[in-house]
Parts: structure tokens; sequence; C-alpha cells
């Protein structure tokens, strides 16, 4: 996620307008000897009540660590004029331990109907959680279909991760987009809304006729009646929940010609908007290029970006973009090159390999997507321009009056400058230390070790150890996990 003000990239903080942080301006855990394999479902350390949720700090209440989902079917009918939508999300999935209920998150929408492999079940849905009576208890393991049916008007939540920014289904004049990072999965469809249980994806839209629908992935089916367009898409690489996305409205674009390395591109932009359109084209391709050759080949089939319409009710917005995972989501006024490198950066790091926490995690995914941005500067301008970027950076840190370690942030600073630009430090003085064949081994191990599952900052370390063949725990423990900054790089 990048959030630009006044021509410059600012990362986002406690409260995002007034205190975000001018960056880039164009107990310690101990790191584990050996790397770990990779995270796959719901497997973060169990908190002591086995009713709990998820054990992460930042979003405490979501997530269900008892459910394995594998597959989401969506299907959902939306109306622009409205805001209605009417819908059914088909889970595939499995529990973890021996279960009598799945739970599931989704807020405000009213859920009509529940199935468990066909039969009609019995659920509750309060407080934001639809608990469904599986009717017996059900072996770890074994594996079951839940549709539910659900329908109202989409309503985005708050987040204090973005300073009380509303997070999920946007509702605009035109039609609509979803932006859900950390927690807004929930406001559109029943989900186990944390990103350690990833999961594929078939998404299928109907919007009156007129209207474009894009979503994840590939573009399966289109099929058009006399009065409603449906589109079928299909993201068949496991993603986090906070990365599906629906964008709806009045749009035009490209797709359908794959480039030389079989990535097919989809790009989307408002109708007439010749500018947003120009400025992504000309960028994508090159970013996708420059990040291949660091990190290895694209994680999936499909990348491109859609370009919003201007927001006269939420201008914060159109400075806004965010990585949903192969369709980039871009505010008006957010597409440069840097944000463009940013946000494909992330494809690999932070959506191909996924935070095990947001808390301890996030440094790595937003701080190599900042510092990508001074890949994309040394590539364009050299070494000398990459070294500024990185010392204007420091020097800005450096005025910190309270300093604050980026592997333990609270949930009001997941996205500030101790993710953003320390964690983008971090790489630059990695780089410094192990040099940079070691880097770019150590970049594309870690991307080929945890790609299409979830990492912790300790597999990251390990993976950097490992590839180097140095003890980096004086290193790490000083950029990652003190709260003082170490001196530059």
């Amino acid at each position: 996620m990048v959030i630009r003000r006044c021509g410059a990239q600012r990362t986002v903080a406690v409260a995002v307008a007034a205190t975000a942080v001018l960056a880039g301006c164009a107990a310690d855990p101990a790191p584990s000897a050996d790397p770990v394999p990779p995270t796959a479902g719901t497997t973060l350390v169990e908190p002591d009540d086995a009713n709990a949720p998820l054990a992460d700090a930042a979003v405490p209440t979501l997530g269900d660590r008892d459910l394995d989902v594998a597959h989401y079917d969506l299907e959902l009918d939306y109306t622009p004029e409205t805001g209605e939508l009417d819908a059914t999300a088909t889970l595939e999935l499995a529990v973890e331990r021996p279960s009598d209920a799945v739970v599931l998150d989704l807020v405000d929408l009213d859920v009509t109907g529940v199935r468990v492999d066909g039969a009609e079940a019995p659920f509750d849905h309060a407080d934001g959680k639809v608990t469904i009576d599986l009717g017996e208890v059900v072996a770890p393991g074994a594996p079951m279909q839940v549709a539910v049916d659900y329908a109202g008007v989409p309503d985005a939540v708050q987040t204090r991760a973005l300073g009380g920014v509303e997070v999920g289904w946007q509702v605009r004049d035109d039609g609509s987009y979803v932006l859900s990072e950390p927690e807004g999965a929930r406001t559109w469809y029943p989900v186990n809304d944390h990103p350690t249980d990833k999961a594929t994806y078939d998404i299928t839209v109907t919007v009156p006729e007129g209207v474009t629908a894009v979503a994840n992935g590939e573009l399966v089916e289109e099929r058009a009646d006399q009065a409603t367009t449906t589109t079928h898409w299909r993201m068949a690489e496991p993603m986090a929940p906070y990365l599906a996305t629906v964008v709806t409205g009045d749009y035009v674009g490209t797709s359908n010609d794959a480039d030389g390395d079989g990535v097919l591109p989809q790009n989307v932009w408002t109708a007439g908007d010749t500018d947003g359109a120009e400025d992504l084209l000309a960028a994508q391709g090159e970013a996708v290029d420059l990040l291949e050759g660091w990190l290895g080949p694209f994680p999936f089939s499909t990348y491109g970006g859609v370009v919003l319409p201007p927001d006269d009710t939420e201008p914060f917005f159109d400075n806004v973009a965010i990585e949903t995972q192969s369709l980039s989501l871009y505010g008006a006024e957010s597409v440069v090159g840097e944000t463009v490198v940013h946000e494909a950066a992330h494809q690999w790091f932070g959506n191909s390999v996924s935070v095990t926490r947001w808390g301890d995690d996030i440094w790595w995914v937003e701080g190599f997507a900042r510092y990508s941005e001074w890949l994309w500067i040394e590539d364009a301008d050299g070494q000398a321009a990459y070294d500024r970027a990185v010392e204007r950076t420091y020097d800005q840190l450096a005025e910190a009056e309270r300093p604050v370690a980026p592997g333990d942030l609270s949930v009001s600073r997941l996205f500030s400058a101790w993710s953003y630009d320390r964690g983008g430090l971090t790489f630059a003085a990695l780089r410094a230390e192990i040099g940079d064949e070691d880097f770019e081994a150590f970049l594309r191990t870690f991307v080929e070790r945890y790609g299409g599952a979830n990492a912790r900052t300790e597999d990251l370390i390990a993976t950097a150890e490992a590839v180097s063949d140095e003890d980096l725990e004086p290193f790490f423990d000083a950029w990652v996990f003190s709260d003082e900054l170490p001196p530059a790089p």
C-alpha cells in the first residue's frame, strides 16, 4: 500500500492525513538456526484458550485457527444504483481440530441461509461472526462444503491500522471497489479473515448491462443478456483474504495479449482517463521486468491495475494504491513509477509470500516494497541516485524523537515509517552487509521457499543466514528488534 501527498509518497501513520511521514521523497525473538518449512493454513502459535481466535495482536478478534479454507466460490449480483449485493459464498474447507461448528467473519450483511454438504444447517450471526452448527463433531482434515446465502448493502469498517479510515467494500457513484487491507474482507463475503488461511478463488459478478466488473485472476467466462453482464474470474494461486477485490463501474481496458514471459496483462481505467492509463502501462511492464531480475519469475499468471476515477466524496482514496493480488488498485492521483513498482513488488512480498502475524512481519512486506522504489531509481539513474534516496530516508528517520523497532509493531504503526522506511533501510543495509550476489540469492530463495504460503521474520532471517553463510543475528537484532536506529547503511 502507498499513500501519496503533494507529489511525494507518504506512508500511512496513526492519523493518516495529519501524521503521515514523508518517505523516500521522489523480549526479542531469536532467529531459528535453519529455515523452517512454509506455513500452510492456520498454524500460528496457539493461544491458551482452545476457543480463542488466531493469535495476532493486531487483529485479535478475526480469523478462526480451527479452519483451513481451501477455496472460495463467490457468486455476486451487484446493483450499483442501490448498492445492493445478493450473493452466495461456497467454501471448501476442513477443520484443524475435532469441532462441531464452523465460525466465519462477516459484518452487517444479512445471512439468509446456510448449507453444509448440501443440507440446510442452523446458524447464528452476531457480533461479526457467523457460527454454523455442524450437528456433530467433525474429524480434523475431513473436507466439507459450506454454502452461505447473504444479501444487503456492504458497508466498509473502520480500522485502527489506518487511523480510522474505512476499509472493505467502497461504494462510488457509478459502482464500487474493494480495498480491504488489513481487515475489510469480512465486509463483503463470509471469510476466515486472516492472511494465514490462504485459498484459491472463483469470483463471478453479475452487474447491469453497461457496467464493467473485474476481479482477481484470469477471466474465465463473460456472458450477457438483455439486462445484465456476468463475468467469471479465477485466482488459481493461494490468496490471503484481504487481497481479494471486485471493481465495478464505467471502465475500459486491455486484456488477452500475453507478454513475452507469459504473464497476461489485465488493465482497466475509467473511460476517458487516457493519462492515467498511459502512466500505468508505461511503468508496469518495466517494473515487473526489473523485479523479475531480482526475485525470479512473476508469481501469478496475470497482472495489471485498475485506475480508479476521482472520488469527490472521499478524496483520501485518490492518493492510495494497494496491491490487491494480480490486480493492483490505483487512486486517480497515485499512478507514478515509484508507486507502480511498489505495488508490483508486493505481488512477491506480501501476496505470494504472506505475513504470519501483522505486527511481527509487516516490516518486510512494506519494507521490501519501499526498497523496490530505490531499485527503480538505481536502474533509471544509477548508483549515486540510489545512495541519495537511501541517505535521505535515513536522515528523515534519524530525526524521529522516539524510534520504534519494526519487528513488533502495534496496530496503529503497521503502516508507518517504521514498517516502510526502516524496513526499506533494513534491506539496503542487508545488501551492503552480504553483497549483491548473496542479496539477490537471498531474495530469490526466500520467494521460492515460501511462495504460495506464509513466512515469519524468523524465516527471512534464517534464509539470509543460510544463503550468505553468515551469522546475522547481531545485524537483525539491531535493525529489526531494537528501537534505536543503527548507523546508516
